[in-house]
């Protein structure tokens, strides 16, 4: 029992002495917000990653042929849109970890491409995800400054 108020006590010390120098705003984060922020840089590394494999199918496909040199176009293209997602993802996670305001713009605004490709391909997973993300980080809204 002490050992619990003592660990409250230093938790709450912790919580009172960090400042971000913003008007001596705190700057805790929300476990949500670190637990998103986590992810996001997880899956935005994943998709940089599939970005470069398409980009590398990209020639060798084209020595197929006529068909391989369409798939090979189709496969660089859609590698270039996956590293500039990721990279975007990347950046608005780290920022959304950072307690910015851009951050949260463009971490909403990628959570609402997600729903609307989880809504065109009727993947519902995805859909609550999305719906409980977009839900989440609008009731913090005030937090990111």
């Amino acid at each position: 029992m002490d050992l619990f108020i003592g660990f409250s006590t230093i938790s709450i010390m912790a919580k009172k002495s960090k400042t971000n120098g913003r008007q001596g705003r705190q700057s805790l984060r929300p476990l949500g917000v670190s637990i998103i922020s986590v992810l996001g840089m997880i899956v935005s590394v994943l998709i940089v990653l599939a970005g470069i494999l398409f980009t590398a199918v990209m020639p060798v496909a084209g020595m197929i042929g006529l068909l391989g040199n369409i798939l090979g176009f189709f496969a660089g293209v859609i590698g270039v849109v996956f590293l500039i997602i990721g990279i975007i993802g990347f950046f608005a996670s780290y920022k959304l970890w950072k307690m910015e305001k851009i951050g949260w713009t463009l971490f909403m605004a990628l959570e609402i491409i997600s729903f609307i490709t989880s809504l065109a391909s009727f993947n519902i997973v995805g859909l609550i995800i999305a719906i409980v993300i977009i839900w989440y980080l609008w009731k913090n809204k005030s937090l990111f400054k």
